[in-house]
């Protein structure tokens, strides 16, 4: 192997996180297994916790995932009586997506899964190191978290 393309591999940030993102999916995957959820379902499920209620296209912006996927979702999602549609009363077009009962049952399950992923991934760094990886990923990606 060429020691020149290996370290450039081994000090690329796109190379590095996306690495990390594979292993974190296949950690949450196992995880997710349990409550027979995906991760897209998750992704979803989560963003209802954030804010129910959401129109199926304001949902599918908050996960970035284009309407026809959203809405293979939802179905899903709606199948196992963890979401319903209901009409939008400012449209005759639009849905509403809210959590049923058991739907709401996952919201401290869910993140509690969240937590374990990341507590198995980083248990190689210290909490100051874990909060400026954390930081600094917010920071490049441009996320707010001052909310």
């Amino acid at each position: 192997m060429n020691a020149k393309t290996r370290k450039t591999r081994e000090n690329s940030c796109g190379w590095l996180v996306k690495v990390m993102g594979l292993r974190m999916d296949a950690a949450m995957k196992v995880e997710l297994e349990e409550h027979e959820l995906d991760l897209k379902s998750f992704s979803n499920l989560m963003c209802l916790f954030e804010q129910d209620e959401l129109t199926q296209v304001e949902l599918g912006q908050r996960v970035g995932n284009p309407q026809y996927a959203t809405s293979r979702v939802v179905d899903a999602l709606e199948q196992r009586k963890l979401v319903r549609r209901r009409p939008d009363p400012t449209s005759r077009r639009a849905h509403r997506i809210v959590l049923t009962a058991k739907g709401e049952s996952l919201r401290k399950v869910l993140p509690a899964i969240v937590q374990r992923v990341n507590n198995k991934m980083l248990a190689g760094l210290e909490g100051s190191e874990r909060k400026n990886l954390v930081s600094l990923l917010q920071k490049a990606l441009g996320v707010n978290t001052k909310k």
